[in-house]
């Protein structure tokens, strides 16, 4: 099992907290594996703290990040979990195990409250594929939680379909040619959508405005490709220790990197000035957005966060001054830029 050998037992269920005994209650197995583990005197296991432990069994127990709640429709990480205060937990809990549940409209404000997806949400995403025309794209054959909740993000957002239906069409038969994952054609999407507003193209033809977005993508994506640097850590850090390592980072003159070059395509898009601008002209526009964001970062304090459903990914929104940001922390523990522009904007 992937769990921590240290020299000090578990020595009873007291150890852990109402909060751990709730969530390692969710975990098939874990009640039984903490009296094995109290009762087993050769077996000898040691944790940083609950979080560490109920991430711990489950992994060891099942190889997976996620307890799975049938009757919820609903995947979720326990370390995620142990960010619950005990009513919404407990909540959670009669609501699976189907013993006088809560109404449905509880359960619903549990789960937006804390920023979690059941399957009817992640399946909004494939239905927005379908209507599209490109739900059998190969892309989209091998879908992961996070695919699938970042196309859930896509289809609600006020924008998913901008423009004619036949104009959103266009755009997701564009970004699939170039995408090489469901994040990237997100990414791509957006970034069509975009730019075919910015250069007023809704009423030009089908093929000027693929060739303005492929145009666009072939400019951009060279002078990007030094925006990927980005710092490290071991795993899941504060807010206050992301914002140290950020501060050290861009204290050195460093600008803080996107975890994929399509992103930072759709970001410099959506943000900056660019429109057609191609060699110099393009280059000055994606320098001066990366240093603005940097400058941003050196200036912005990181005060929160909110983890992510897998329990190993976090976001940390920004606003100071005339911006507004993102920055992420994603397995294996890179801090990135997610979003960066002005506040302004709607």
């Amino acid at each position: 099992m992937s769990l921590f050998l240290a020299s000090r037992p578990i020595q009873r269920p007291d150890d852990l907290s109402e909060l751990g005994r709730q969530v390692l209650a969710f975990i098939d197995g874990g009640d039984e594996w903490l009296r094995w583990a109290i009762d087993d005197g050769a077996s000898r296991y040691g944790f940083a703290d609950e979080t560490m432990l109920v991430g711990g069994v489950l992994e060891g127990l099942h190889a997976t990040r996620f307890v799975l709640m049938p009757k919820l429709g609903l995947r979720v990480s326990p370390i995620k979990l142990m960010t619950f205060n005990l009513p919404d937990l407990k909540l959670l809990a009669k609501a699976e195990q189907g013993r006088d549940p809560p109404s449905a409209g509880r359960v619903r404000q549990v789960l937006d409250r804390h920023g979690l997806l059941d399957n009817g949400d992640l399946a909004e995403g494939m239905a927005l594929l379908a209507n599209l025309g490109v739900g059998h794209a190969p892309v989209f054959q091998c879908l992961d939680f996070e695919s699938c909740s970042v196309l859930h993000d896509l289809a609600a957002a006020p924008d998913s379909n901008s423009g004619t239906a036949l104009q959103a069409k266009e755009a997701a038969a564009f970004a699939v040619l170039q995408a090489q994952s469901p994040p990237e054609f997100v990414d791509y999407y957006r970034a069509y959508v975009r730019l075919t507003d910015k250069l007023g193209l809704t009423e030009a033809t089908a093929d000027e405005r693929a060739a303005a977005a492929e145009a666009a993508i072939g400019v951009l994506r060279p002078l990007l490709f030094g925006a990927h640097d980005c710092p490290r850590v071991d795993g899941l850090v504060s807010p206050g220790e992301v914002g140290r390592v950020i501060g050290d980072w861009v204290g050195q003159g460093r600008r803080l990197g996107f975890l994929r070059l399509s992103l930072a395509v759709w970001q410099v898009i959506e943000h900056s000035g660019f429109r057609r601008e191609t060699g110099d002209d393009a280059r000055r526009i994606v320098d001066g957005y990366l240093s603005a964001a940097r400058d941003f970062l050196a200036a912005a304090p990181i005060s929160s966060g909110r983890m992510g459903q897998d329990g190993a990914s976090c976001v940390f929104p920004l606003e100071y001054g005339r911006y507004r940001a993102q920055v992420r922390l994603d397995p294996p523990g890179l801090i990135t830029l997610g979003e960066f522009g002005p506040s302004g904007e709607a």
